[in-house]
């Protein structure tokens, strides 16, 4: 897991670093998503403060409260624990009520959207199995 917060634009696979991403959760794509997601925010969450660190800059927070599909409370623990030992702040704020507002402004905007978390287990669910990823086998559809 330690590669995937060092490599998140490395060279070999572009801006997602894709390698760091499966070698860390892969085998979890079968598991329970809390798990898998928990995972994943604190990858994110960890890299973010890294990065707020780096800047010189004491707070950071994360697009992800605005999501009313985004477990908020783990999220919070998580960032809350990343900025602890980085002596940083995560801001909280439950952005939620403005999601259906921000995604009409979005569209109106014509800006890029997407209608999922941007995991890339979450988009081969998504696409019913139609990105191939090497030794896992797509989602039953039931």
């Amino acid at each position: 897991m330690g590669r995937f917060l060092l490599a998140l634009a490395d060279e070999e696979d572009g801006e997602m670093g894709l390698t760091g991403a499966v070698a860390a959760i892969g085998e979890l794509y079968m598991a329970e998503s809390q798990r898998r997601c928990d995972i994943c925010y604190k990858m994110r969450l960890e890299a973010a403060a890294d990065a707020c660190r780096e800047a010189g800059m004491s707070i950071f927070s994360t697009t992800l409260l605005v999501s009313p599909y985004q477990r908020h409370e783990r999220i919070r623990e998580i960032g809350e624990a990343a900025a602890a030992v980085r002596g940083l702040h995560f801001y909280y704020q439950d952005f939620r009520s403005g999601f259906r507002r921000g995604q009409a402004k979005a569209r109106e905007m014509g800006l890029y959207r997407q209608n999922y978390c941007g995991c890339l287990f979450s988009e081969y669910a998504r696409f019913g199995g139609g990105i191939h990823l090497a030794g896992v086998s797509p989602p039953q559809k039931g």
